[in-house]
């Protein structure tokens, strides 16, 4: 008889506080709704056709005939070596008092008509130290290669980088050919640097980007294919006559026989 009247008791115990009654204390009941979160929409931002092109080297210059004539030259580093390949100081022709200098090689030569300019390419940066007589001492910083004498010591321009990305501009200049690269290869692939026959009194910019189109084949008929793009290039030093531009992406070898088109600017 006690064990069925056990569960009864238990189900009927109240608790006692301050001498009142209380039942057990239940879980509130919660009532959930389904909320809708409104989100303003991203908008779309649409992709620049123009490429973003990285930061450029700030290696290499052209130069006319004069201004190499004029240019100082090294004259070696006081040990008599034809070879100096530790930063250590250098002699160059002249007496000179600007603080920081390039040391450049000549590369290559390139002509159109009766103009004519030299590409160089930066090998080192050096700093001034002293005078002696009619020579100057500079203490080599950094070098990317061997210095031989008769290099070109130019005061720097600048250091670093040219900056990026460009702003691309419209070219209406027509006749833009490759002369070849500074380095004097006769295969061009991505990030070299390539002269261009045509310069600021032709209206070349910097920002400029041409596309690079391989050969128009022949049909059986004699019709020519359409070309294909296989890369790009963006002009990033002007001169007169000439330009310098560097191949951003390529799919393909380049040659001097590749054929450039302008690419249209959004600004144009």
């Amino acid at each position: 008889m006690l064990r069925l009247w056990k569960p009864l008791v238990v189900a009927a115990l109240l608790l006692t506080v301050n001498g009142y009654a209380q039942s057990a204390p239940s879980k509130p009941v919660v009532s959930l709704s389904p909320a809708i979160h409104v989100r303003e929409k991203t908008p779309v931002v649409e992709l620049n056709p123009i490429p973003i092109v990285p930061a450029y080297p700030n290696h290499d210059r052209l130069l006319t005939s004069e201004q190499l004539r004029l240019s100082s030259r090294v004259l070696g580093n006081g040990l008599g070596r034809q070879l100096i390949d530790a930063q250590e100081s250098i002699y160059i022709s002249g007496t000179h008092n600007e603080q920081e200098w390039a040391i450049y090689r000549v590369m290559a030569e390139f002509s159109r008509g009766e103009h004519s300019v030299q590409a160089v390419r930066k090998i080192a940066h050096a700093q001034l130290g002293a005078h002696q007589d009619a020579l100057t001492k500079l203490e080599v910083v950094t070098q990317q290669q061997e210095i031989l004498l008769g290099d070109i010591a130019l005061p720097n321009l600048s250091s670093g980088s040219i900056a990026a990305p460009l702003e691309p501009t419209s070219i209406t200049s027509i006749g833009v050919n490759i002369l070849g690269s500074v380095k004097g290869t006769h295969f061009i692939g991505e990030n070299q640097t390539v002269v261009l026959n045509r310069g600021l009194l032709d209206g070349i910019e910097r920002g400029n980007i041409f596309d690079l189109l391989d050969f128009s084949a022949l049909q059986e008929s004699g019709q020519p294919l359409p070309q294909r793009r296989i890369g790009q290039l963006v002009v990033m030093r002007v001169y007169p006559h000439f330009s310098l531009a560097v191949v951003t992406h390529s799919q393909d070898a380049i040659t001097t026989d590749t054929q450039l088109r302008p690419v249209k600017s959004d600004r144009s």
